[in-house]
């Protein structure tokens, strides 16, 4: 219960995110605009799992001090149950732009089936270890296991019935975003060896992964068209913002 209600805090940045895309994606394939309905739906991975990453990679590193802030005494294995649980939600968040685009089509019968049948493997996955009395975590892990094959099986039913490039999602997606993950957590786990286990650590190691994950994440990740859209919305924004206060004053 404690590391669902974890995933769910993770997950919540998307929320937003998933109603302004979900509609624009649609009506871009509905405008027969396929070209612009494929990248909509490829950028919507990169910054549904990038909006995840910034609140789960932060909170994975000092999930012992936040459990006792917040809980006071934390449940045993509380801790390794909400790393599962985060890395389970950033994983999933891989294909939101692929599950986007096939429901935006509408031939979601074979897809769902599919989807179903390997969310199904969680089952065995879980099952084995606890059965074998490998402990809590080992059966956790069948989550992001999982999640992974699903995600795969998104991935290769997008490029069937949207025509999504698998290559395109390993190369200029994942790969990208397993570079910023792990550099940014590196950084964040120094901060952790140089400071004694409080809550000022946890602001440091939040300042210094944030740090390093957004920029690795402008320079790595996002495309110059998509370094464009974003520097036109942060203007557009500021310039309204500034404008408020000035009709204000």
């Amino acid at each position: 219960g404690v590391s669902q209600t974890v995933a769910g805090e993770a997950a919540s940045l998307t929320g937003a995110l998933q109603g302004a895309f979900t509609p624009a994606i649609t009506t871009a394939y509905g405008a027969g605009e396929y070209e612009r309905f494929r990248t909509m739906a490829f950028w919507a991975c990169k910054a549904g799992t990038l909006l995840t990453l910034m609140f789960a990679l932060p909170m994975a590193l000092e999930i012992d001090e936040l459990l006792v802030v917040w809980l006071k005494n934390p449940p045993p294995m509380a801790a390794p149950l909400c790393i599962c649980m985060l890395t389970f939600i950033a994983l999933e968040k891989l294909t939101w732009g692929h599950i986007t685009a096939v429901n935006s089509i509408g031939k979601i019968a074979e897809f769902q089936i599919l989807r179903g049948l390997l969310r199904c493997l969680v089952i065995p996955f879980a099952l084995i270890p606890s059965c074998m009395n490998w402990g809590a975590v080992a059966t956790a892990l069948a989550l992001p296991i999982s999640v992974i094959i699903v995600d795969l099986g998104d991935v290769w039913m997008a490029r069937k019935i949207a025509g999504m490039s698998p290559k395109y999602w390993i190369s200029l997606i994942v790969l990208p975003l397993g570079i910023i993950a792990l550099l940014s957590a590196g950084t964040g786990c120094s901060v952790r060896f140089l400071m004694v286990q409080s809550f000022l650590r946890i602001v440091c190691t939040t300042i210094a992964t944030l740090a390093v994950l957004l920029p690795l994440s402008w320079v790595l990740l996002l495309s110059q068209d998509e370094r464009d859209f974003v520097r036109l919305k942060f203007c557009s924004a500021y310039n309204v913002f500034c404008g408020r206060r000035l009709r204000t004053v």
